[in-house]
């Protein structure tokens, strides 16, 4: 995560978007210089369960210069889901694909079995990205105009505190209560960090 961070501050695009595992950290907190440059970057858990019948959690960060941020609603995973295609899987190949959403043609020439089953275990689900990539072109408002600059002065809209970038209203602070655990997480983990580095400067 450190390497992708270097990558996007010498490039300098104008929004990221990170996939990993939930419970990975925040590519800010390893490239704190993130933060200068790219304003409120977010943390998204999504489902592919919330809209298909095999259940994966995922997590995106996304940061954009102009402070824009992804609004993607929360679901619920449909009943019965099947497990997902993980990189160490015992499932065939094929059986894999059809898992992650990829065409019965589907094929990694050049790989062999387990190397294609781990490639196409370890990928993100075709319905998880094309609801992000429907996100990031309605963030955008895509067309052939130029994109205006973003304004957050203008716009009355509230964030959930946790940090995952969704819309609150009234007066809310949390979309969820997972988002105010997670909160909560990261008030002990500063507080156990100021601790450490106040027994250090002593």
């Amino acid at each position: 995560m450190r390497e992708f961070g270097r990558v996007v501050m010498e490039v300098g695009p104008e929004w990221w978007l990170l996939e990993n595992v939930p419970r990975a950290p925040n590519v800010t907190e390893l490239v704190p210089k993130l933060c200068q440059r790219y304003r409120r970057p977010q943390r998204i858990d999504v489902n592919a369960g919330w809209y298909s019948g095999v259940s994966r959690l995922r997590h995106f960060q996304f940061g954009s210069r102009s402070g824009i941020t992804l609004q993607i609603a929360k679901g619920s995973p449909v009943r019965g889901a099947e497990p997902a295609a993980l990189a160490s899987d015992g499932r065939s190949f094929r059986e894999l694909c059809r898992l992650q959403g990829l065409p019965d043609t589907c094929c990694l020439p050049g790989f062999t079995v387990e190397e294609a089953k781990r490639a196409v275990g370890n990928g993100v689900p075709i319905v998880l990205a094309r609801v992000l990539a429907k996100a990031v072109c309605e963030a955008y408002r895509v067309d052939s105009r130029p994109v205006p600059a973003f304004d957050r002065s203008k716009c009355r809209a509230r964030y959930c505190a946790c940090g995952c970038g969704r819309e609150v209203r009234g007066k809310h602070l949390y979309d969820s209560a997972a988002c105010r655990k997670r909160a909560e997480r990261k008030r002990k983990v500063a507080a156990a960090t100021a601790g450490r580095d106040g027994v250090t400067s002593r």
